[in-house]
């Protein structure tokens, strides 16, 4: 029997405005009411300007949050946090000092330059509506510390950024490359990066979780879409993605759901946790 449900945010469980809304939160209530645990596990930090949209966050849920770097109880309780090495971090700001970095520690975003030289900065040589405004959000209501200093000195759990011009990126993939053995990326588009210590994964948050819980691996249900639910979808048994989810994912995952934008995910888990063995 499932006693706990996992799923990824953005292109899994959220609806196509990337939020919540009452089938999503019905589906948590329910899965709570029947006596079962859920937890979120999203890519985002789930400071101020991420928690944006999502209705649920006051519900009694599990966290993980930054591809993995920490994992918290419904109380705030840290369960695990992989930090990275700070000589790492003063190496890449050192190397590419071109590069506007979002240094994501637990409590705030720190970014060397000022709010608006950063806002440039990420959002040139985008069309994306939604992107320009994302970050907009950001730059108004965000908990940033713009004009950071001694960043190396910081407990920083994951590195944001995105690296429009392609020699700089080919660098700062090289760079990674030179690292692989203490970083990792899973950024989900060629530009955006989304860096951790290479310790840190859904997967392994999932594990933290389940000994935290005492459960077998085959009493939790994992959803995703992306690069960043791989290891998570192929590690365990009951693993699900839609079918609109990145090539990735659906090749990981064990089996397919139907398009996250008809609620696939909130549908199967409500018909998982009302399921009577």
């Amino acid at each position: 029997m499932i006693k706990l449900f996992v799923s990824d945010l953005d292109g899994t469980l959220l609806n196509r405005m990337h939020r919540s809304d009452e089938i999503i939160d019905a589906t948590i209530d329910e899965v709570l009411a029947q006596g079962k645990k859920f937890a979120i596990a999203t890519g985002r930090h789930l400071h101020k300007n991420h928690r944006v949209g999502l209705t649920f966050l006051d519900r009694s849920l599990y966290v993980i949050c930054m591809n993995g770097a920490l994992v918290c109880t419904p109380t705030g309780e840290v369960l695990s946090k992989q930090v990275i090495d700070q000589t790492l971090i003063q190496e890449m700001l050192e190397r590419f000092p071109e590069v506007s970095f979002e240094l994501v520690t637990q409590e705030a975003v720190l970014v060397q330059r000022g709010r608006w030289a950063h806002y440039r900065n990420i959002t040139r040589h985008t069309r994306s509506l939604r992107h320009i405004a994302k970050h907009l959000i950001a730059a108004c209501v965000g908990d940033y510390q713009y004009c950071a200093t001694n960043l190396a000195s910081e407990a920083v759990l994951k590195v944001d950024c995105r690296i429009a011009h392609e020699d700089t990126r080919k660098k700062f993939r090289a760079f990674l490359a030179e690292k692989e053995a203490w970083l990792v990326d899973a950024g989900y588009h060629d530009e955006i990066f989304e860096i951790t210590a290479a310790t840190a994964n859904k997967r392994n948050a999932v594990q933290v979780l389940l000994r935290h819980l005492s459960l077998e691996e085959d009493q939790v249900a994992v959803y995703g879409n992306d690069r960043n639910d791989v290891e998570m979808l192929a590690h365990f048994v009951h693993s699900y993605a839609p079918n609109n989810s990145a090539d990735v994912a659906l090749e990981a995952a064990n089996y397919q759901l139907e398009s996250s934008y008809a609620h696939s995910v909130a549908h199967h888990i409500r018909k998982m946790a009302t399921h009577k063995e």
